[in-house]
C-alpha cells in the first residue's frame, strides 16, 4: 500500500480537549467488539503515555488540531483526566496522506462487508470527497471503484448497530447485507435481540422480518404489539431448547402469516396419513399450492419389494389418496 509522508514537527504537550477526533473510527470498531482496548489500557496504566499523539492540521480543513493515529491513548488520558498529552505534530497534511494513514491503521479490522460499509461511511461524513474515496479507500479495501457500490456499501452502513455486528460476526456478503436494509430497522432489532433465544441465521433473518413485516401491514400492529401477542410470549416463556424454540417460533410466525394456507396444509397432511401412512410410496406437493403436481417416489433395497410397489401405485386407494390432493390445487 502507497504510504505518506508529512513534514514532521517537533513532540510536544497539548490539552487532550483540543484535540480533534472527528477521524477516530475505533470508537465504531468498539461498537462491533473488534477494538480490545484492556492490554494497551493496563500498559498505560503503569507506563503512562511513551508513544505521542499523531495530530496534524489538514488541508481545507478549519479548526483545532486532528488527531490522526493515537485514539486508544487519546481515550485513555481524557478517561483518567490528564491536562496534558504528547503529541507529534505532522504539519500541513493532504486529505490524500491521511486517509493512506487511516488505511493502513484500520485495514487489518476491515475484513467483512459490514466494517468495511462503516469505514466508508466515517470517510464520508468526516468530509472526505467521493472521488478520493473511490480513487484510493476502495482500491485499498479491495473493492472495485464505483460509484454505484461505493452507494451500496453506505446503504448498508445505515442498518441498526445490532444488526450490523450480527453482519459482521456472520460475515455476511454485501447481497444479504443489502437485502436487511429493504426491511423495517426496529423489526430487525426486535428480532436480532433474540440471538439468545432462538437460532437466527442470515436466511431466517430475512424470512422472519419479511413475514412479521407483512402481519403488522396486514393487521395494523406495531413490532411490540406483535412480539406482546400471547402466542408469541408463551414460545419464548417456556424451558425448551433453542433449535426447537426456533423452529416453534418459525412455524407460528408462517401461521399466522398464511393461516389458509397452513389450515389447507394441515388437511393435506391428515390425507396423507390416512392414505399412505403404511404405503411404500413417499407422495409429497408444492407446499405453496401454486403447481398443481405431484410428486411419487419410492425407495427399493429388494428386489422382492418391487410387486409392493406396483400394487401401491396401482390400488384404488392411492388413486382416491391422489384425488384428492389435486382437488386441493
Amino acid at each position: 500500500m502507497e504510504r505518506p509522508s508529512p513534514p514532521f514537527e517537533k513532540t510536544s504537550v497539548i490539552a487532550p480537549k483540543r484535540l480533534d477526533q472527528t477521524l477516530d473510527f475505533s470508537r465504531v470498531l468498539e461498537e462491533l467488539s473488534v477494538w480490545d482496548t484492556s492490554l494497551l489500557f493496563q500498559s498505560l496504566e503503569e507506563n503512562s503515555i511513551l508513544t505521542p499523539i499523531l495530530v496534524a492540521k489538514i488541508n481545507h480543513i478549519e479548526g483545532a488540531l486532528m488527531v490522526i493515529d493515537g485514539f486508544k491513548r487519546l481515550k485513555w488520558a481524557l478517561k483518567k483526566g490528564l491536562t496534558e498529552v504528547p503529541v507529534l505534530k505532522a504539519g500541513d497534511m493532504t486529505r490524500r496522506q491521511v486517509l493512506l494513514l487511516l488505511l493502513s491503521r484500520y485495514s487489518g479490522h476491515l475484513k467483512t462487508c459490514a466494517t468495511k460499509a462503516l469505514f466508508l461511511n466515517h470517510l464520508s461524513e468526516a468530509g472526505f470527497p467521493k472521488n478520493l474515496l473511490m480513487d484510493l479507500a476502495m482500491r485499498g479495501l479491495g473493492l472495485q471503484p464505483f460509484g454505484g457500490l461505493l452507494e451500496k456499501y453506505l446503504r448498508v452502513s445505515t442498518l441498526p448497530k445490532e444488526v450490523l455486528r450480527f453482519c459482521h460476526e456472520k460475515d455476511l456478503s454485501l447481497k444479504r447485507c443489502l437485502n436487511l436494509t429493504h426491511q423495517p430497522k426496529l423489526l430487525l432489532e426486535k428480532i436480532i435481540r433474540l440471538k439468545n433465544k432462538i437460532s437466527i441465521s442470515a436466511s431466517l433473518l430475512l424470512e422472519l422480518t419479511d413475514n412479521i413485516s407483512d402481519i403488522l401491514k396486514r393487521d395494523k400492529i406495531t413490532a411490540d404489539e406483535f412480539f406482546e401477542k400471547e402466542e408469541i410470549k408463551h414460545i419464548f416463556s417456556r424451558e425448551m431448547d433453542m433449535n426447537q424454540r426456533t423452529r416453534l417460533f418459525r412455524q407460528m410466525v408462517k401461521e399466522m402469516r398464511y393461516p389458509v394456507l397452513t389450515r389447507l396444509q394441515g388437511e393435506l397432511h391428515d390425507i396423507q396419513k390416512d392414505y399412505f401412512k403404511n404405503s411404500p410410496l413417499l407422495v409429497k406437493w408444492d407446499e405453496t399450492l401454486e403447481n398443481k403436481k405431484v410428486t411419487i417416489s419410492a425407495s427399493v433395497s429388494d428386489l422382492s419389494e418391487l410387486s409392493d410397489i406396483v400394487d401401491a401405485i396401482s390400488s384404488a386407494k392411492t388413486k382416491e389418496g391422489i384425488k384428492k390432493i389435486l382437488s386441493y390445487f
